[in-house]
């Protein structure tokens, strides 16, 4: 890969503008050059052409823009579809251009740190047979916001549980699964580099997900190659609240995206596949924690909303699966009001004994 270029894909919606040109200029300050930068807009009101104006007149940097909305993965695969191959042109571009070896998307609200390109190319190079390279990153908030603390916990998730150097794909998806998918260790696409030839195998992303299509996306490449983390912190991912991962975090559909993520890579294997026993143990693991969710919203006097139409569905099409899920959740939920009451009862009775 001597002579390896980086596609970098930067799509774009409404974004703040300091927080874009603070993620272009963390791309030009790469110590790595070899790569070509495409900012694809999805139909934003705001003008996201005069925002990047000034970074167009780099030859590698083009913009592009949707006619209509197509919301985060279909702007994903829209950037995907545009990647120049082997004897074609860009249509910004007067050259032909140099065919990329590797993709690598940097969304609109994060940032690289000056090696980030370098230290993952170098990876790959090193190792052919692996199909993508992950880096840890940090997560940066300039005002509260309540996701904070999911982001920090996965940070220590990381640090605990994944070691840095290569790691088998099947191998690696049966552990994550075994957690339940809880957390997206292998990261956001802002730092994951892919092979191109891995890209044109796996495909493209799926459109009717919104906040789990990156680890949809992972689940399938781990199906097909190993990958690689880096454990040194190499950029960084902003959180804030206009951002689309907090939009999703508010409206509380995690529930439904989970359920259709289980029961679209269940369906893929065989009965009696050790796949598919995985799937099914994740899934009955995940729809405890679903039954609680329910539940507490219901205590609350809050409406279920979306988490209703996955948990009926899910008891319609794997009755005896629910069952357990409910069970697992009568348990667990016993255990902890036995606790509080087995606590309070204790202080109650010290108190007595006390007058």
């Amino acid at each position: 890969m001597a002579d390896a270029h980086i596609a970098v894909l930067l799509p774009t919606y409404e974004p703040y503008p300091p927080f874009l040109t603070e993620a272009l200029d963390s791309l030009l300050r790469q110590t790595e050059q070899r790569w070509s930068c495409l900012i694809h807009d999805d139909a934003s009101s705001a003008d996201v052409l005069a925002i990047v104006a000034p970074y167009l007149q780099d030859s590698r940097v083009t913009f592009s823009r949707n006619a209509e909305r197509r919301g985060i993965g279909g702007n994903w695969n829209a950037c995907l579809r545009q990647i120049p191959g082997p004897g074609t042109r860009h249509t910004r571009s007067p050259q032909p251009p140099i065919p990329s070896h590797c993709i690598q998307f940097l969304f609109q609200d994060d940032l690289w740190y000056p090696r980030y390109l370098e230290r993952s190319l170098a990876v790959l190079e090193e190792n052919p047979d692996v199909g993508f390279v992950a880096s840890a990153h940090t997560y940066r908030s300039d005002e509260p916001v309540e996701m904070m603390e999911g982001y920090r916990r996965l940070e220590e998730e990381k640090k605990l549980s994944l070691a840095p150097g290569r790691h088998y794909g099947r191998e690696f998806l049966y552990s994550w699964l075994k957690k339940g998918l809880e957390q997206n260790v292998i990261g956001e696409p802002s730092f994951v580099m892919m092979r191109r030839s891995l890209v044109e195998k796996v495909g493209m992303f799926a459109e009717n997900l919104r906040q789990l299509l990156d680890a949809e996306y992972w689940i399938r490449c781990l199906l097909r190659t190993d990958w690689y983390y880096i454990g040194e912190e190499l950029g960084a991912f902003r959180v804030h609240r206009e951002s689309a991962s907090y939009r999703h975090f508010c409206e509380e559909k995690q529930i439904d995206e989970y359920m259709r993520l289980f029961e679209r890579f269940q369906k893929m294997f065989p009965t009696g596949a050790r796949e598919r026993m995985y799937f099914t143990c994740s899934l009955d693991r995940r729809f405890a924690e679903i039954v609680g969710h329910v539940v507490n919203r219901l205590m609350r006097g809050r409406g279920i909303g979306g988490g209703a139409v996955p948990v009926l569905r899910h008891f319609r099409r794997n009755p005896r699966s629910a069952w357990r899920g409910v069970r697992r959740y009568a348990v667990e939920a016993s255990r902890r009001w036995w606790g509080k009451v087995g606590h309070w009862w204790d202080i109650e009775v010290v108190d007595r004994i006390r007058k």
